[in-house]
């Protein structure tokens, strides 16, 4: 429960927009370095940005 706590904390302090702008040409861990986040929040993410660029 705590750990899921963190998790959306430290997801909803990102800039989507200028993630948004930079997950087009940067790595995982480029992005990841750059907002602060873990390998892990990057790749889910995407994994959501696709998905709703799909639908």
């Amino acid at each position: 429960m705590k750990k899921d706590r963190k998790k959306i904390i430290e997801m909803m302090s990102v800039d989507f927009h200028r993630f948004l702008t930079k997950e087009q040409s940067a790595t995982a861990a480029e992005l990841a370095e750059e907002f602060g986040l873990s390998l892990q929040h990057v790749r889910q993410l995407r994994r959501k940005i696709s998905r709703k660029n799909l639908g």
